[in-house]
């Protein structure tokens, strides 16, 4: 796969550019026993006015055993990354209270690398299907707000971890209807 963000500011902003660009590469396998997959992204992120781009080789993977016919328990691993874009157009779609200090804005965008075991399974004639993990998240430049001048909101980044217990269900009454839940 492959892609590309490009953001790129007018009047006041007229100096603001935001380039996101990425490729990768993912293989997989599948058998009766073992569900494999493996793969990488390669991000390039540029934002004018900071002194130097970063290069990001962001991690996939998916390992899941099928213990039996019945799909009722299979445990998983999964390993995922990605870049989040933070430039001003996406911050005032969060928080359209957002206030420029100066003319030149460079916030890092986000990198998350996500982590998750668990297991999962279908059951009743996979009317019912059920995923329950535990997650950890490690979260470089997480966007964090503080009030300015009582109004006026900054952001500011940070590095923030997150563990996390999940429990997902779907119930499929009939063919076309899914019904889902999840605790997070």
């Amino acid at each position: 796969d492959a892609g590309y963000d490009g953001r790129w500011g007018l009047k006041d902003l007229g100096n603001y550019a935001d380039n996101l660009a990425y490729v990768g590469l993912t293989y997989g396998y599948k058998s009766d026993f073992i569900e494999l997959m493996a793969g990488f992204n390669y991000c390039y992120d540029r934002v004018k006015g900071r002194p130097k781009a970063s290069h990001y080789l962001l991690p996939k993977a998916k390992v899941r055993l099928n213990l039996g016919r019945r799909n009722i328990a299979a445990p998983f691993l999964e390993v995922d990354s990605s870049v989040e874009n933070n430039s001003y157009h996406s911050l005032v779609q969060r928080n359209p209270y957002i206030q420029l200090v100066g003319r030149q804005f460079t916030m890092p965008n986000t990198v998350n690398y996500d982590a998750r075991f668990g297991v999962e399974g279908r059951l009743a004639k996979d009317k019912f299907a059920y995923r329950l993990y535990a997650g950890m998240s490690f979260i470089e430049n997480d966007i964090y707000w503080y009030t300015y001048d009582y109004m006026w909101m900054r952001p500011v980044d940070d590095r923030r971890n997150v563990l996390s217990l999940n429990l997902e269900l779907e119930y499929k009454p009939i063919n076309k209807l899914d019904i889902k839940a999840g605790i997070h």
